[in-house]
């Protein structure tokens, strides 16, 4: 009994530490917010210090229990922006290691499952997130919770205990969505489709029934709320941004669909390995494509600047400046992965997608060995579970105004079941080292991005203390978006979003500053109206402002160019 519980907890034991240790290794230290997570920890604080949950005019997650996860972490060790994070970084933790037995729960062997928790732990997406005070975790967390407790009915060798998984999962759901409003799909979609998949079972429909009605009850009545709180934002939950249908497709397939394939490529790439290149007409089919993805190489490489072929990843991760793009810092950053790295990438994911079909059209000529996976979970079943869900937050992702790569994670978590799934029931054995490896690598990407932002962090930090110092107050600094949004809590308490109702007249308009084109203001100026800037941070001497009497500040980063420097320049 022992040896069964050391085996099935030393994939998820490795798992957390591999994440731990990678986020360790980044050295993600600065006391300043990070993306959106300073309007999360500033609610969170104040619901430590007044016990009052109250908004900032920057949240469209209601972020329910994990405002009262930070204020607990901060009634015990204190406030800090690493503190906030700290606890996040728990809540990720235990996400991976439920993933890796819920993949244990649908076939998938030890150590395959292991491999595939793994590989969402080290993708650069994930790891973002996952030391952040971002609601992105927190939500995926939920998600994963309710795929566990589905899988556990669906399993469930009496009536009664399906019955009572299934009352686990969507109250969970219901209460655990308060944290961010897509993860209620658990309750609304994913709870009713596994309840339809038992319908023969006896007194489940009518069980299923009543617990969507009392989810569509809680859950409405936590929107209701929500949308009264001052200063909290309400967002449409469909909406059109991109004018007419063939925009929707082109966000799906390049932009949803490619950046998915490439985070799960070190799985993928598990199938090609397997193709039988003993046939003949297997090897002409791989050399073709080969052949083809090598013109097309060229041809990219020599016309470089006449055409633009590179994999449209979303934004924020995977793309040419890092996860430092976003700041509104002025100048010219470098580029982290030049047009060249990027083609080269997009030719890779598109050739391993090729390699995959190319593996499906040949799956007969494999000899694999007979499949142990779970009688009870035949692809019906798994399909009543992510099936439903995944269409539904596709719906709702696609017609998004803004799509970030962090919303892609519970969608390359199903690619990763259902990849998995596969290869135990096609192939069989266990992954091969090809992929722990470019696991490994992805991995060591994710980490040099997440060392060379808070790297570029702890400058800014180190060059707004110096102006400081000499007088200038902080509402005189632009440091960007982060820094900025931060100090215009500390002046005004909230920000000045255009989407904010509650109360009425909260949003004023704010022109635009004279004598300044609009290439040398900042898109966010209008969000915080409370600073009067006469200093910027600059990545290189702008000719938007004056060189000030101030030292520029360097840092080292891992990924090109590794010398960087922050500049201050005096508004006029």
């Amino acid at each position: 009994m022992f040896a069964r519980i050391r085996k099935s907890a030393f994939g998820p034991a490795l798992c957390g530490l591999f994440l731990v240790l990678a986020i360790v290794v980044s050295h993600p230290v600065a006391e300043m917010g990070l993306d959106d997570d300073w309007s999360y920890i500033w609610s969170a604080r104040v619901l430590a210090d007044t016990g009052h949950v109250v908004y900032n005019g920057w949240s469209a997650a209601m972020l329910g229990w994990q405002l009262y996860l930070g204020a607990l972490f901060f009634k015990i060790f204190g406030f800090s922006f690493f503190i906030a994070r700290v606890s996040v970084l728990v809540v990720a933790v235990a996400t991976i290691m439920l993933a890796q037995r819920l993949l244990v729960r649908l076939g998938v062997n030890e150590w395959n499952a292991t491999v595939g928790a793994l590989m969402i732990a080290l993708s650069p997406v994930f790891l973002s997130v996952a030391f952040s005070f971002m609601s992105d975790v927190p939500g995926f967390f939920c998600i994963v919770l309710c795929f566990y407790s589905c899988a556990r009915a669906i399993q469930a060798s009496t009536t009664r205990k399906a019955i009572g998984w299934l009352v686990f999962a969507a109250l969970s759901n219901a209460v655990g969505g308060t944290v961010r409003q897509l993860a209620w799909l658990g309750a609304l979609v994913m709870v009713p489709s596994v309840a339809w998949h038992l319908r023969r079972r006896a007194g489940i429909p009518i069980v299923a029934a009543a617990l969507w009605l009392i989810s569509v009850g809680m859950i409405g009545w936590s929107m209701y709320w929500f949308r009264h709180q001052p200063y909290s934002l309400t967002d449409a939950l469909v909406h059109m941004p991109h004018g007419r249908v063939g925009g929707v497709l082109k966000n799906i397939v390049l932009r949803n669909s490619l950046a998915i394939c490439f985070f799960v490529l070190p799985i993928i790439t598990a199938f090609i390995v397997k193709l039988p290149f003993r046939d003949r007409l297997t090897r002409f089919e791989a050399t073709a494509l080969l052949s083809a993805f090598a013109v097309v190489g060229l041809l990219g490489l020599i016309f470089s600047k006449q055409i633009s072929f590179e994999l449209e990843f979303t934004s924020s991760t995977v793309i040419n400046r890092g996860l430092t793009s976003g700041s509104g810092i002025l100048g010219v950053q470098p580029d982290v992965l030049p047009y060249d790295c990027r083609m080269v990438l997009t030719l890779l994911t598109l050739a391993a997608l090729s390699g995959f079909i190319l593996f499906l059209l040949n799956v007969s000529k494999i000899q694999r060995p007979h499949w142990k996976g779970k009688a009870t979970f035949t692809w019906s079943s798994t399909f009543a579970m992510f099936g439903p869900f995944t269409m539904a937050y596709i719906v709702l992702l696609v017609t998004r105004t803004n799509i970030f790569d962090r919303y892609l994670i519970p969608l390359i978590f199903v690619a990763v079941v259902g990849l998995l799934r596969l290869y135990e029931e096609r192939v069989g054995g266990r992954l091969p080292l090809l992929t722990v490896a470019l696991i490994l690598m992805f991995g060591t990407f994710g980490v040099a991005e997440l060392h060379d932002l808070y790297a570029r962090d702890r400058a800014v930090l180190a060059i707004t203390n110096e102006v400081l110092s000499t007088g200038v107050t902080r509402s005189e600094i632009r440091a960007g978006f982060e820094y900025d949004a931060w100090t215009e809590l500390e002046n005004s308490r909230y920000v000045n979003d255009s989407r904010l109702m509650v109360p009425t007249g909260a949003y004023k308009i704010h022109p635009m500053r004279q004598g300044l084109s609009p290439a040398c203001q900042s898109w966010f100026s209008g969000l915080m109206p409370s600073l009067n800037i006469h200093y910027a941070l600059a990545y290189d001497q702008s000719t938007c402002y004056e060189t000030s009497s101030f030292a520029p500040v360097s840092f080292q980063a891992w990924l090109p160019s590794h010398n960087r420097t922050l500049y201050v320049q005096r508004v006029p």
